[in-house]
């Protein structure tokens, strides 16, 4: 849909797969339907820009709702950063469409909801009702009384660091050394070659899209490196 060679095609679908064993291994729960779910997202996301077959968008927000609400606040995260910089990067300079496009977007989410409303109104009560949310095993107090900026302890650094070379760097399973466990402690390692071609991501850009990927980098650093991001996230 964008328009690359076939090779370049394949060689990011090879290193989407790479990824998806990072969701999948990232977590207490497999994460397998959302490496599904994102794919998904991302053609309907596509084809709604290139004004093709703008009907799927909804549908892939009613299956993402369906399958549990809370991945809507996710994925629209994501949306919120994917979808400025995608029309950025292809050079998209007409200034007045893109508030008419968000708003699409944004309406056409809205009708993905309205679709799966009957599978997660009942889950959103649920999650509001929460002793997580509003309740005393909420965090929230303790996050906004926290410095914004404090760092966090080297041993979750050093995890941060090693693991992005390889997710058994400090053990596996119950022998694990690291940050908490070996679920839980930041896996961001998906395969020498995507770790290879990460910085190529810069070679050969023009100044706007250099400082476009820069910015995107640096707010995913950023989320992970100072702890208050990363909880209030």
């Amino acid at each position: 849909l964008r328009n690359v060679s076939a090779f370049t095609a394949t060689l990011s679908s090879l290193c989407y797969a790479f990824c998806g064993a990072m969701i999948v291994g990232g977590g207490w729960y497999v994460f397998s339907t959302n490496t599904v779910h994102a794919a998904l997202l991302l053609v309907a996301c596509e084809m709604l820009l290139q004004r093709r077959r703008m009907w799927l968008f909804p549908v892939t927000v009613a299956l993402i709702t369906a399958f549990n609400a809370f991945y809507v606040y996710l994925f629209g995260v994501f949306l919120l950063v994917y979808f400025p910089a995608r029309l950025l990067d292809s050079g998209w300079r007409d200034t007045w469409k893109f508030p008419r496009l968000l708003a699409t977007l944004a309406g056409l989410g809205v009708v993905g909801l309205a679709i799966s409303g009957v599978f997660s109104l009942p889950s959103i009560v649920e999650m509001l009702q929460s002793p997580r949310v509003h309740g005393q095993a909420s965090h929230a107090a303790q996050l906004l009384g926290a410095p914004i900026l404090q760092f966090g302890d080297a041993s979750y650094y050093a995890t941060l660091v090693l693991r992005s070379f390889g997710s058994d760097m400090l053990g596996t399973g119950s022998q694990f050394h690291g940050w908490q466990n070996y679920l839980e402690a930041p896996m961001q390692y998906c395969g020498l070659l995507t770790l290879l071609l990460a910085p190529h991501v810069f070679v050969g850009r023009n100044g706007t899209r250099r400082w476009l990927y820069g910015i995107v980098a640096g707010a995913i650093l950023a989320i992970q490196v100072v702890p208050w991001f990363r909880y209030s996230f």
